[in-house]
């Protein structure tokens, strides 16, 4: 390497990315406490940089842009969920990808609270074993 070459600097989590971050720890603990026990919840990491070849290599694997945060599976159904902070906006990608799910038959709700969480499992007639104090 030479002396004017910058080495890579490690990936630092932002305030915003933070807060996303949190909130998403947040939700998956809540939902793991109010879903039934035989719920199965996930979420997808999205919160590290990546470079364009392991971007190329992840598409050229089959993995597509815009997936929701967290996904669960209950009673044979798939339901996700998006995560934003107050005020965040979901991306052109994202909402395409998100029509896409619902064509499919997949429940899709952006949330920027644990409230608005638990008004989406609400909404979807779920059957909770808990309540949580957002």
């Amino acid at each position: 390497m030479s002396a004017t070459a910058r080495k890579p600097q490690p990936f630092r989590l932002t305030d915003e990315v933070k807060r996303e971050h949190v909130f998403q720890a947040e939700a998956c603990r809540a939902l793991r406490i109010m879903l039934p026990r035989d719920a199965f919840v996930t979420a997808i990491d999205h919160a590290h940089k990546k470079d364009a070849l392991t971007g190329a290599m992840l598409k050229g694997r089959g993995a597509v842009s815009g997936l929701p945060d967290i996904w669960f599976v209950l009673c044979g159904r798939l339901y996700c969920l998006e995560l934003k902070r107050k005020g965040g906006q979901i991306s052109e990608t994202q909402r395409e990808c998100h029509a896409l799910l619902r064509q499919a038959g997949v429940e899709v709700a952006v949330c920027r609270s644990l409230d608005e969480v638990v008004a989406a499992l609400r909404g979807w007639a779920l059957p909770l074993r808990a309540r949580i104090a957002a």
